[in-house]
């Protein structure tokens, strides 16, 4: 084959339209450019339950004790400890930071980009600072024991009756999402895309986590830069989470310090066992992503078609010729005529790949 005719071959091969490329990315979640999530949340809920003293006869005998609600009478001795009923209703709001970790892919197809598979956590493993749960109880009128307290209803009262954090923000992708490149400077592609998702909301109120999922579209920015088979890349994006429930949702019992009546002295030691009955939650996070990916799909072949350890020579180019006319040498590129490895052999693409190789450019 003239050098003429391979240089034509070539000057077209490289100038044809370049191939899809597929990168899978893990998010950078620690060290230098890693992810970032900085978001504020609020809920609110109302709530019904039981209240008990802490007074076991085996294993707590000197806890509190709980009595009805009789002033002018001397208390009962133990084991008397009786349950109340309680309701209220509650708020919180705090910051929750992130680090966010998780997977998504980007496909770079002419001027086209396209977002597969974006499953993320935002919280990650950022620690969490518990915000207070300030509520206004109403409760009926009762005594204590150890310590003695007498507690008429009056008025309903404002207590802390427990923390809440923000234990995870997931978003998954749910639909495609592929939008036009609308920059490129030195190798970095820039585009926007409207990605529809679920995010899922769960906010853990004193160990017992309150979900909430709602379906939404992201607008997206990013950037993604290919650099042969492996490929840098960034998101961005802000996200609200509003969600309200009308299903109940028992807790676990939980200890609980209930002030004295005075403002001053130790606390009764009380045991709550309350319902969640309604509640809403509020979540608007920013987030970018930021992330380090490969490229996936078939392996292409090298310039050094025969295996001779010499790159892009004459000598390749015939033994790639041979190989495609059913003849390959034995120490020939391993996928033969299948230059591209997309299953396919001897095609027009293998020849178009080969000569993109050849010239120094990606599969």
């Amino acid at each position: 084959m003239s050098r003429a005719i391979v240089s034509l071959i070539v000057g077209a091969a490289v100038a044809a339209p370049a191939l899809a490329q597929p990168y899978e990315f893990t998010v950078r979640s620690a060290g230098t450019g890693a992810s970032t999530m900085s978001s504020t949340f609020n809920g609110t809920a109302t709530f019904s339950g039981t209240y008990i003293g802490n007074y076991d006869q085996a294993t707590n005998p000197t806890g509190t004790r709980t009595l009805n609600f009789s002033p002018f009478s001397p208390r009962p001795g133990p084991p008397t400890n009786i349950s109340k009923t309680l309701s209220g209703n509650g708020s919180a709001n705090g910051n929750a930071p992130g680090a966010p970790v998780g997977t998504y892919g980007l496909e770079v197809s002419g001027g086209t980009v396209s977002l597969t598979s974006l499953s993320t956590n935002l919280i990650g493993s950022a620690a969490q600072t518990p915000a207070p749960v300030n509520a206004t109880v109403t409760y009926q009128s009762f005594m204590t024991a150890a310590p003695d307290y007498t507690y008429p209803y009056l008025v309903p009262i404002t207590v802390q009756v427990g923390t809440a954090t923000v234990a995870a923000v997931n978003v998954v992708q749910t639909g495609p999402a592929s939008g036009a490149i609308t920059g490129t400077v030195n190798g970095t592609h820039s585009f926007s895309l409207s990605v529809p998702v679920d995010v899922t909301a769960t906010v853990d109120f004193q160990g017992s986590p309150v979900t909430q999922t709602s379906a939404q579209t992201l607008a997206v920015n990013g950037t993604v830069t290919p650099n042969g088979d492996a490929a840098t890349a960034s998101l961005s994006f802000q996200l609200n989470v509003s969600a309200s429930s009308n299903t109940p949702q028992p807790q676990p019992t939980t200890p609980f310090a209930f002030p004295p009546p005075s403002g001053t002295g130790a606390p009764a030691n009380l045991l709550l066992t309350l319902t969640i009955n309604t509640q809403s939650t509020s979540v608007t996070a920013n987030a970018t992503l930021p992330a380090d990916g490969t490229r996936q799909g078939p392996v292409c072949g090298t310039s050094d078609f025969n295996g001779d350890g010499d790159f892009a020579t004459d000598q390749d180019i015939e033994a790639f010729f041979a190989c495609i006319g059913g003849h390959c040498c034995p120490t020939c590129f391993a996928g033969g005529s299948d230059f591209n490895g997309d299953g396919d052999a001897a095609t027009d693409q293998d020849i178009e790949s080969f000569f993109r190789v050849i010239g120094g450019n990606p599969c």
